[in-house]
């Protein structure tokens, strides 16, 4: 007799919309189609799990067809499948489904090396249950057997055209199924992903009606939050270990915290929200970005209640105020839906399908490129084995979304710390609940060091730059300085700080896999600068883009002071030449030369007091006669005062604002920017307003 693999798929009550459109709600029953599998080939065999007899009963569907990437099996949906739900007006709203079931035919067996143990799953079907997730069954030797083989996370739901659509959802062992198989330590480990396409008919219909609602996308705050993030799983690898490198993801939950719905369309259109996942390492005084992820594109919003309760449950189409949305770790390592980073313009959260990677570099926005022809590590969160693991060291990833025309970014992105323990070639990854809590903010700002952050150009973006300072002895300072981009459009070419006359230990440190980019040095007339080629030499060239972080470290004979770095945009664009971050450096030469531009160093400082109230003074220096100006901006870049404008002598010179704006009102309280310009130079640096 067959054994059988059941699936019993749970909806937790957040998945039941709070209100409804204006219309009957009709009732569908599952009738046929098709069911996709995809295992995570290179994990599986390095946990030892090896699959036989595989029993495929549906031809295989054309990539554009299938939301996961290859290799998939396929199995055919029996007629005698039952599964209810409820739509409205033809639209799944929220994702209700009610009773029944989806059932199967074909199976495979599952072996471990290890032990030689083999379970035979043949036929299977998908069941609503009482779980909060998906859990299946397995049904051995021609009983019913009481081990669960599998769950299946995430759920997610759409409906078009008479076709459900379920997925793609995690396939993770149950600690159940592990222990039966002798292998307890494969409890809870996400093995590859499950979607379902499910055609239906409409087989009766209920008199519920509530008001209608049409989507709010303008009349209100935009505010997208990463509300959780959990998860971090290694999903595949090139090598062996020690030289080897993981391709892993993790979960990311946004969340719809303001007062206006948020288009979250599909690509190839264009207004959707997309993800970049990061891996830091804090050991030994430095904090490093060790892996870090291309751009994972949104295609379709849930409406659970994860976050606050789900007030606009919708089609996919948008997420709702106060809805939530999850992202599993097949989904955010699925190469159908990652892309490069420098295709999105991070302040403005702006991405043109037009010549896209999903275009194939084309002149036009059709999709010919999938999830195939990758290497395993290929746009996933890669991370070499030598960066994992390391005793006494501490681990963080970070989820960060980028969103268009969000208000509040700082919630976009958030980490949690992490271990690992390593199991042939698999590293198993943990997130311990206990004091590890999500923290909103880039991870910088969880390292213990001088921290400063500052907007590169008014609109254009800010950049956080951490510095740790320590003594070494003998008159001599190391230096370690942490630049990450936060959300700088043009992104970062050079760095430079002053230094003493003896410099030594110099290193510079990114999260790629390759040395033959690494940024050069330069130490001349008093400062150390590391810098790339500029956009014109070379546009592929290693720059500081967003959600990056670069490390910079030396030994000199100078003991540290508050004094600025000097950074040089590597995109061409409105903003200046070059941009200066406030910082610790050590004590150069007061007559030192900017290697960067040739020219004396000019010196913006910050305002005092900040916050403004009712005044404040800016100062600035210049070594010689100039001609400047001195503007006020606000969050968005819109100019609200001139403070200074034509020529000035050599010398310090100090400027009052009484934050009012250029018709004479006062300004609202809030975050302003004031910028320093004399030709190339620019300096920008943000202060507070409070009425």
């Amino acid at each position: 007799m067959k054994s059988r693999f059941v699936v019993i798929a749970a909806v937790a009550a957040a998945l039941v919309p709070t209100a409804k459109p204006a219309t009957a709600a009709e009732i569908n029953t599952v009738r046929s189609g098709w069911t996709a599998v995809h295992f995570y080939t290179e994990t599986m065999h390095d946990l030892g799990l090896q699959f036989s007899d595989v029993e495929t009963t549906a031809e295989p569907r054309a990539q554009q067809d299938v939301l996961m990437e290859d290799p998939q099996l396929f199995f055919a949906i029996n007629e005698g499948s039952g599964l209810r739900f409820k739509t409205y007006g033809g639209k799944l709203i929220g994702g209700e489904l009610l009773d029944g079931s989806i059932s199967h035919d074909g199976g495979l067996a599952v072996t471990s090396r290890a032990n030689g143990i083999r379970r035979e799953m043949r036929d299977f079907q998908v069941s609503l249950g009482q779980a909060a997730e998906l859990v299946a069954l397995d049904l051995t030797n021609g009983t019913v057997g009481t081990k669960p083989a599998f769950y299946i996370a995430y759920p997610r739901h759409n409906f078009a055209n008479q076709e459900l659509v379920l997925g793609p959802m995690d396939l993770k062992i149950t600690s159940e199924f592990a222990a039966s198989m002798g292998r307890p330590e494969l409890a809870n480990r996400t093995i590859g992903a499950i979607e379902i396409h499910a055609q239906s008919v409409q087989t009766g219909s209920t008199a519920e009606v509530a008001a209608p609602y049409t989507p709010n996308f303008t009349n209100g705050a935009l505010d997208v939050a990463l509300g959780i993030l959990d998860d971090m799983t290694q999903v595949a690898r090139e090598g062996t270990y020690p030289t080897g490198v993981m391709g892993g993801a993790c979960a990311t939950t946004s969340c719809n915290m303001g007062t206006v719905d948020v288009p979250w369309h599909a690509a190839m259109e264009e207004n959707h929200p997309s993800i970049a996942m990061a891996l830091y390492r804090e050991s030994n005084g430095k904090f490093e970005q060790v892996g870090v992820s291309d751009m994972k594109h949104g295609f379709f919003a849930l409406s659970s209640s994860q976050c606050t309760p789900c007030q606009h449950p919708s089609d996919g189409t948008f997420l709702g105020v106060g809805c939530s949305d999850t992202y599993a770790v097949s989904n955010n390592s699925d190469r159908q839906w990652l892309a490069p980073r420098p295709e999105i313009a991070p302040f403005k959260g702006i991405w043109t399908c037009l010549g896209s990677h999903f275009a194939g570099g084309q002149p036009d926005c059709v999709r010919r490129h999938g999830g195939s022809g990758h290497s395993a590590a290929q746009h996933r969160l890669a991370v070499a084995d030598a960066d994992l693991g390391n005793a006494g060291a501490t681990y963080y990833y970070e989820g960060y979304y980028v969103v268009a025309n969000d208000a509040n970014k700082h919630n976009n992105i958030g980490s949690r710390r992490c271990t690992m323990t390593l199991s042939g070639n698999t590293w198993n990854f943990s997130t311990p609940n206990s004091g590890n809590g999500l923290i909103e903010g880039p991870a910088i700002e969880r390292w213990t060091a001088d921290l400063r952050t500052n907007q590169t150009a008014p609109a254009g973006g800010q950049v956080i730059l951490s510095v740790k300072t320590t003594d070494a002895g003998g008159g001599y300072w190391d230096y370690e300085y942490a630049l990450f981009n936060f959300d700088s459009d043009r992104g970062v070419r050079s760095f430079s700080v002053p230094v003493g006359d003896d410099v030594t230990n110099i290193a510079f440190h990114d999260p790629d896999l390759t040395s033959t980019n690494d940024w050069a040095v330069n130490v001349a007339d008093g400062m150390i600068t590391w810098s790339c080629e500029d956009h014109t030499t070379n546009p592929a060239a290693n720059y500081l883009i967003y959600g990056k972080l670069y490390n910079f470290r030396f030994r000199t004979n100078a003991a540290p002071v508050d004094d600025d770095a000097d950074l040089i945009p590597f995109l061409p664009g409105t903003g200046g030449a070059q941009y200066t971050v406030a910082t610790r450096t050590p004590q150069g030469s007061s007559v030192a030369v900017d290697e960067t531009n040739g020219s004396a160093r000019i010196r913006l400082e910050q305002n005092r007091p900040n916050p403004l109230s009712p005044q404040t003074t800016i100062r600035f220096t210049v070594p010689a006669s100039t001609s400047i100006t001195l503007d006020v901006y606000d969050t968005s870049g819109r100019h609200v005062r001139s403070l200074a404008s034509g020529p000035v002598a050599a010398g310090q010179h100090d400027i009052t604002w009484d934050g009012t704006a250029a018709n004479g009102q006062r300004v609202s309280s809030g975050q302003y920017y004031y910028r320093l310009q004399s030709g190339d130079f620019t300096a920008v640096r943000s202060m507070l307003v409070l009425k």
